[in-house]
């Protein structure tokens, strides 16, 4: 009986697993993200980053459940309640691929109100523009080879930058914010 508590639960988490496994392969492949030379190593990490919160999440809203009369709708309201959740935790924690999102993305206002945003392109390059949102704000596009932005504040802002390849997002950064007349923000 006892092994039966935990072959369902193990069960559900594998099929799981699996669906997440072959989500990240099609959404890379589709948005031509596929690492040439490692694809299943691009797949895997990538898989691993969203597993962790899901996993949390699936086990603390009981996505798993060990009882073998959970009917069907309760088990599909279950996971989708933690599918719903686990997206917004990786959308505040920011996570982002190794690969596609652009790096070093920061903000400096150098006693002026106009932010100096700069980055780095992502590793392996590959966009061919750039999208910067400002929050609530305007969007500019910026061209492939460009790294840096000035752009004109007028009170609290916040910015997220994201890489652009034939028209489809490759990648975002995490947002960073500034306000005219102060020196450091947490993050």
């Amino acid at each position: 009986m006892a092994r039966n508590k935990y072959l369902i639960p193990l069960i559900l988490l594998v099929g799981d697993l699996l669906a997440l496994v072959l989500f990240v392969y099609v959404g890379q492949r589709d948005h031509d993200l596929v690492n040439e030379a490692y694809p299943m190593l691009g797949v895997l990490i990538t898989s691993i980053m969203f597993a962790g919160p899901w996993v949390l999440t699936g086990w603390l809203l009981g996505a798993f459940p060990s009882r073998e009369t959970l009917s069907a709708r309760s088990l599909l309201a279950r996971t989708l309640n933690a599918w719903l959740v686990t997206a917004l935790l990786c959308a505040i924690v920011e996570l982002q691929t190794l690969t596609g999102s652009p790096q070093n993305f920061t903000l400096r206002l150098n006693q002026s109100s106009t932010a100096s945003l700069s980055w780095t392109e992502p590793p392996g390059g590959g966009q061919d523009g750039y999208l910067l949102v400002a929050l609530g704000g305007s969007t500019q596009s910026l061209g492939g080879a460009v790294t840096n932005a000035g752009v004109p504040m007028s009170g609290p802002t916040c910015y997220l930058l994201g890489a652009i390849r034939s028209g489809a997002l490759m990648d975002n950064t995490g947002v960073v914010c500034g306000l005219p007349g102060f020196s450091n923000l947490g993050s």
